[in-house]
């Protein structure tokens, strides 16, 4: 019997904070030098600015900022982001209503 696996091979990082800016040039310069790829958000549940943070305003920050074509939505899943988790079924939900789609990044 033979099994196919399917390797995935994504050499993708994401800058803490973010990889805006001159100051940051040379890290995204060596980055793609040495095979990586680097993505950026531009809409967030603002999880990180506490734990715990209600799943309300999870939701709410995150309709706020979901205003482009193509959406890549910063969220943390670290084990104190519990409410991250419990505010991601309606996250999904209110885009999906609102005509987007999830892909894998590649």
């Amino acid at each position: 019997m033979y099994h196919l696996q399917k390797i995935y091979d994504l050499k993708l990082i994401r800058f803490p904070g973010g990889s805006f800016g001159k100051r940051l040039e040379p890290f995204r310069g060596e980055a793609k030098e040495n095979g990586y790829r680097y993505v950026d958000w531009n809409d967030l549940t603002g999880d990180a600015e506490h734990n715990a943070v209600h799943v309300v305003n999870l939701v709410s920050k995150v309709k706020q900022y979901a205003n482009h074509d193509h959406l890549v939505v910063l969220m943390h899943d670290a084990p104190a982001k519990v409410t991250t988790v419990q505010a991601l079924p309606q996250i999904i939900e209110y885009f999906k209503s609102q005509g987007y789609s999830f892909e894998t990044l590649k």
